[in-house]
C-alpha cells in the first residue's frame, strides 16, 4: 500500500470520528498548525519523524504541542496513534486528505484556476459563481498566473479540466478547419 493510500485511510477514519464528536473545524485548525510546525521547525521534525527517537518521546512532544494549541483530545489521541505507528511523516498528506474529504462531504470543490494575469476580486467572484453553477457545488478558488496563457483561463478540480484559454480555442478552430 502506498503512502497516499495510507494517508487517505487515516484521514477518512479521523474525519468520521471528529464529525461524530463535533470538532471538525478545531481538528482542521490544530492539524494544519501542527503540520506547519513540523515542516518549518527542523528540531521538531527531527524528533517526530525520526524512527530512532522512542515512540513515547514522540508522543510526549506532539501531545505537548497540541495541548498548547488547545486541540481537542481526539486530535491528541490521533497524533499519539501516528507516533505509535510511525506515521508522523505522513501528517501533511493526512491533513491534505482530511481537508479534501471534509470539503467533499460539505459539497465544496477546490478549483485551481490558471490565467495569464492576476484576476481582480470581481473577476474571481464571477468565475466562482460560474464554476459553482457548472459543477453544482460551492467552489473555493486557488488562483495562479502563467505567462503561457495568452488569455482566458484553465480551471482544474479533481480529474475535471475546463480549458477556456485562447490557445485551446485556437487549437479547436484549427481542428475544425482541417
Amino acid at each position: 500500500m502506498n503512502e497516499s493510500t495510507i494517508a487517505k485511510r487515516y484521514a477518512g477514519g479521523l474525519l468520521e470520528a471528529v464529525v461524530e464528536h463535533g470538532v471538525l473545524p478545531e481538528t482542521r485548525e490544530a492539524l494544519d498548525v501542527l503540520s506547519r510546525v513540523i515542516t518549518e521547525n527542523e528540531e521538531c521534525r527531527a524528533v517526530l519523524v525520526n524512527p530512532i527517537v522512542p515512540r513515547e518521546k514522540q508522543k510526549q512532544v506532539v501531545i505537548g504541542l497540541l495541548q498548547q494549541l488547545g486541540a481537542p483530545t481526539i486530535v491528541e489521541r490521533f497524533a499519539a496513534l501516528l507516533c505509535e505507528k510511525r506515521r508522523m511523516n505522513l501528517l501533511q498528506e493526512i491533513v491534505e486528505a482530511l481537508n479534501r474529504l471534509a470539503d467533499e462531504a460539505a459539497g465544496i470543490a477546490e478549483v485551481a484556476v490558471t490565467s495569464g494575469h492576476d484576476l481582480t476580486e470581481s473577476e474571481k467572484e464571477s468565475l466562482r459563481a460560474a464554476l459553482s453553477r457548472k459543477l453544482s457545488c460551492e467552489v473555493r478558488l486557488l488562483t495562479e498566473t502563467s505567462p503561457d496563457i495568452i488569455g482566458g483561463i484553465i480551471a482544474r478540480t479533481g480529474t475535471t479540466v475546463i480549458d477556456g484559454s485562447i490557445k485551446a480555442k485556437l487549437r479547436k478552430m484549427v481542428e475544425g478547419i482541417s
